[in-house]
């Protein structure tokens, strides 16, 4: 099964809990973790992507023009996502 897939099913059963039992700090904190967590494998996919150029295909200047245009995200935000790729894949 693709991983997004897999990924939409949790994220559609999480948000079907009633927010009353997600309230507690250990939850919250746990929950924070887990937000980081995709943030860091998104990045490293921004980066895949970046490199790979796949971007040019839609007749984007930059990943991140496509990314903003795309992912309907500010452009700064869209910079900042591809930077920090960037300097992931040269660590």
């Amino acid at each position: 099964m693709n991983p997004t897939v897999e990924l939409a099913g949790v994220l559609n059963r999480l948000s079907a809990v009633d927010p009353v039992l997600l309230g507690d700090a250990e939850t919250v904190v746990a929950l924070q973790r887990e937000l980081e967590r995709l943030a860091a494998v998104t990045t490293r996919a921004v980066a895949a992507f970046d490199a790979g150029r796949a971007w040019e295909a839609d007749g984007a200047r930059t990943a991140s023009a496509w990314l903003a245009v795309r992912c309907r995200m500010p452009q700064e935000s869209a910079r900042r996502r591809v930077r920090l790729g960037r300097a992931l894949r040269h660590m």
